[in-house]
């Protein structure tokens, strides 16, 4: 697989949430921005710096993406950029993988690990994920984060794909617990994930 290296200008622009599309479909980073760029027009592409927008405009440009948009009331509108992403991430994967996607947990609902955890491992052996993570006061802060997860039927394995925000650059982080945006998994020292961690997730089967 092709992970991102953050070697390339065009990979170290990436953000979480290309670097967690392209773990799922066996592509760089750089691959699913070119990808989703072609799907808007060409007025509304954008740079090397402005890749977090990047599902955020496909949503909004991209017909079949667009008809799927879960626009949210004025109150919930800060979450609006966490939805958007759902959105698109659900219909990219899914399109380039052929499998069905189906979203677990609601952003204006923030849910804590301990309720999106069982409801991952409700699913069928060998369903992947692509996970949101958070903590703190505010779901869509500096710790809002994408990342991937597998259920075995036995136990969750997280695979963070933005490997240029880790140390050493280049090699994906894998963890039994959620990730942090700096590859540092959401646990304490017994291993218990923390209780103001927020998880959200699309499983793909």
């Amino acid at each position: 697989m092709h992970v991102n290296t953050g070697n390339s200008e065009q990979e170290r622009g990436s953000n979480c949430a290309l670097c967690t599309a392209g773990g799922l479909t066996g592509q760089s980073a750089g691959d699913v921005n070119a990808d989703l760029q072609v799907s808007v027009p060409p007025a509304h592409r954008w740079g090397p710096e402005e890749t977090d927008d990047a599902f955020v405009r496909y949503m909004t440009h991209y017909p079949t993406a667009a008809a799927r948009r879960i626009v949210l009331s004025r109150e919930h509108r800060p979450v609006q950029p966490v939805a958007d992403q759902m959105v698109g991430l659900a219909i990219y994967v899914a399109s380039r993988t052929g499998t069905n996607a189906s979203f677990i947990g609601d952003p204006v609902a923030r849910p804590r690990w301990q309720d999106t955890r069982a409801k991952m491992q409700s699913r069928p052996a060998g369903t992947r994920f692509a996970v949101f993570t958070s903590s703190g006061d505010d779901i869509f802060g500096l710790n809002a984060h994408w990342i991937t997860a597998r259920w075995d039927g036995e136990a969750l394995t997280f695979t963070d794909y933005q490997t240029d925000t880790q140390s050493p650059a280049g090699t994906p982080t894998v963890s039994a617990h959620p990730l942090a945006p700096d590859g540092e998994a959401y646990a304490d020292d017994a291993g218990n994930v923390k209780l103001d961690t927020y998880v959200l997730a699309v499983a793909f089967s």
